[in-house]
């Protein structure tokens, strides 16, 4: 399990039979958390028509599952577009959060419009994880 704390444990020794206890007579055991967790996009590509109004449905997953929440910011937009594109949509910057046992996340939604624009080039948007870090 990812973004689990360290375990810490204490041995030690006590009550032997005809043996004296030199000191010290503990120690401790850590146990360090160091299993990786990765965020994806389910999909490496997804297309939507500008008539449906809102792009959605975009999960993000985990690798492993996680011990505390995890938030996940996802950035991006249209970006550099040939002229021949009327851009139709917004800036994307989306804090997500992964709770424990919550698998997959989906991206909140965001607007498009439709230009109505015929022959118009596609219009390519880049989404990407600008930063993430364990949530308190």
């Amino acid at each position: 399990i990812a973004l689990e704390l360290d375990k810490l444990f204490t041995l030690g020794i006590r009550d032997p039979v005809e043996v004296s206890i030199a000191e010290p007579s503990k120690m401790n055991i850590t146990v360090v958390d160091d299993d990786d967790v990765t965020v994806d996009f389910q999909f490496n590509a997804y297309n939507y028509s500008e008539d449906h109004s809102t792009v959605g449905n975009i999960i993000l997953l985990l690798s492993n599952p996680i011990a505390q929440s995890l938030s996940v910011v996802v950035e991006g937009g249209p970006g550099q577009q040939p002229d021949t594109v009327i851009i139709s949509g917004v800036q994307v910057s989306n804090t997500v959060i992964f709770t424990p046992g919550q698998m997959p996340v989906t991206l909140p939604d965001f607007d498009i419009t439709n230009d109505i624009t015929a022959l118009e080039t596609n219009e390519m948007y880049q989404l990407s994880f600008s930063s993430s870090a364990p949530s308190q």
